[in-house]
């Protein structure tokens, strides 16, 4: 089958889909920094039965260098490898004629090359190379080829996922701001993107728990909420959603409700416990957690030292203070 027929093949399946209206799936995409509670958002918002998520679509590029995709753990406790929903999931998307299963990501925009991934797929704070990374889409072949090729297999992708869940909404997790800015480019979404924000004294916080350095993680969280201003600041409103993880833990049920009507599907009793079982998300380790009871983490005011938490908000906190941080 030919590209040009797999594309017409996938659009005129579109047009009968739960969630397709004028030919376009219906996504909803959360951007952020990592350890922000993407993970635990994904399966808050797919429990309920018209929205889908995977959570982040792809394994980290990390890990398959390692050759262990396959054996990642969906959140149902299978292997992806032997997990059923991602075994009628990639069944799925191979009907549309395109390559892809445990071991074989294509509809990740990270290539498995750090060099590559840097230069290409990875969202640079510095505002030339993202100009040459736009230059590189439309002008050189192989990798603008390679990009329209990853566009048609999120299609698939997504289209997929929306079938076998009977959902009208896809939601993904993946976060990354290169991703969200191509997604936002391909006429056959209809995008609507939550910017998922942490106080970046809880971020920092985090990193430190993972060896990380707190200036370090304040900075990279800067650079982060810059870029997704840039791309999402030009979006109607009604196409924007700002959620604070915050207020997410703190008010589970009443955010939720508002994120439906964000994300146009009807009003649903959520409840403030995951079971993560009843889900098939790839992301943050807690997905393997069981049960799992939403609740606030402000561990950082006692982690953090006074100083290290000065020296956070001196590269971040005024930006947080806009969130409406104290």
């Amino acid at each position: 089958m030919t590209p040009t027929m797999q594309m017409a093949s996938t659009v005129e399946r579109l047009d009968n889909q739960p969630g397709v209206g004028d030919g376009k799936l219906r996504v909803v995409y959360v951007a952020g920094s990592g350890h922000t509670g993407s993970t635990l958002l994904a399966m808050l918002l797919d429990a309920h039965p018209r929205i889908v998520s995977v959570g982040e679509v792809a394994v980290k590029p990390k890990i398959r260098r390692r050759g262990g995709d396959g054996d990642q753990q969906c959140s149902c406790g299978a292997t992806i490898a032997g997990c059923p929903f991602w075994q009628r999931l990639f069944q799925r998307v191979r009907e549309d004629g395109f390559e892809v299963g445990p071991g074989r990501w294509t509809n990740d925009y990270r290539s498995e090359q750090r060099w590559l991934r840097r230069l290409f797929a990875h969202d640079s704070a510095h505002r030339t190379v993202r100009q040459f990374q736009r230059w590189a889409a439309d002008h050189l072949p192989l990798h603008s080829t390679k990009l329209r090729h990853t566009d048609r297999v999120n299609v698939s992708f997504m289209r997929a996922a929306m079938e076998i869940a009977g959902a009208q909404v896809f939601c993904d997790t993946t976060k990354q701001t290169m991703r969200v800015r191509r997604l936002l480019a391909i006429p056959e979404l209809d995008m609507k993107v939550i910017t998922l924000v942490r106080d970046v004294r809880g971020y920092a916080a985090s990193a430190k728990r993972r060896g990380h350095s707190v200036r370090h993680a304040a900075d990279t969280w800067l650079k982060d909420q810059e870029l997704i201003e840039e791309i999402t600041r030009k979006l109607p409103e009604d196409r924007r959603f700002l959620l604070k993880y915050e207020e997410l833990c703190a008010n589970v049920i009443p955010t939720l409700r508002r994120l439906y009507s964000f994300c146009g599907v009807e009003d649903f009793n959520p409840g403030d416990v995951v079971v993560s079982s009843k889900h098939h998300v790839l992301g943050n380790s807690m997905r393997l957690g069981g049960s799992i009871r939403v609740r606030l983490d402000e561990s950082w005011r006692t982690s953090l030292t006074r100083q290290e938490q000065d020296d956070i908000l001196a590269i971040g906190g005024q930006l947080n203070r806009a969130f409406g941080y104290g």
